[in-house]
């Protein structure tokens, strides 16, 4: 089984590149397409949106003349949609390019609605106290730790969730001295333990139903 990740940025693709090994061991990654043989996996970015629908055009044409890739998965934001509406958006592109998608599956994950909207999912990031009066009031407007990230609604004074959700974040991990920034590999959230954390809130809680349905996903490919 070869697998072909199509993730939207730079930030994704790290930390699905931190976290496969993980989630599909026994699964090897490789640079080239044309470096897969068995049991290996590619990650790719399709810089941004709308860029990646181009990016999705070429990978399918690719992954057909290559022949042995049994799955490509796409991961995208939501963004400001709902996941029906991305869905949809997607299989809008889809349709207009005429993208026949044969000889293998198409996986679609929607992060509902961002990557940072996931991290915020680390119960143990989250600090018990803090005299920091901007933390607080993020807080108060939704406890991640108790509340589903998914579920948090936009915050006044911010246009997007998604500027919404990595504001929250980093400073969400500065109370416990730790690092986020967009395509960074010296990000904290890169490290195991901090999908451990994430994988433990799916299980105990049920939130983040965008990460659990990909979570699932890879454990059926194992």
């Amino acid at each position: 089984m070869n697998l072909y990740f199509l993730v939207e940025g730079e930030t994704e693709k790290l930390h699905l590149q931190a976290w496969l090994p993980v989630l599909l061991p026994g699964y090897q990654e490789v640079f080239d397409i044309q470096d897969i043989h068995q049991s290996q996996y590619i990650v790719a970015s399709g810089l941004g949106a709308p860029q990646i629908y181009s990016y999705l055009q070429n990978t399918v044409a690719d992954i057909e003349q290559q022949g042995n890739i049994q799955f490509l998965v796409m991961l995208l934001d939501a963004d400001d949609l709902d996941i029906q509406q991305k869905e949809a958006e997607v299989a809008r592109q889809i349709q207009a390019r005429n993208l026949r998608m044969r000889g293998f599956e198409f996986r679609l994950f929607v992060q509902f609605r961002t990557i940072e909207t996931w991290l915020l999912g680390n119960r143990s990031a989250v600090p018990s106290h803090t005299e920091d009066a901007e933390m607080r009031g993020l807080l108060t407007h939704h406890h991640v730790g108790q509340k589903d990230p998914e579920e948090m609604p936009l915050m006044a004074g911010f246009d997007l969730h998604a500027e919404f959700h990595e504001h929250y974040l980093r400073n969400l991990l500065r109370q416990k001295n730790m690092f986020f920034r967009k395509a960074s590999a010296k990000s904290d959230t890169l490290h195991l333990h901090y999908l451990e954390a994430l994988r433990k809130r799916v299980a105990e809680t049920g939130h983040l139903g965008s990460l659990g349905a990909f979570l699932d996903f890879c454990g059926r490919m194992r």
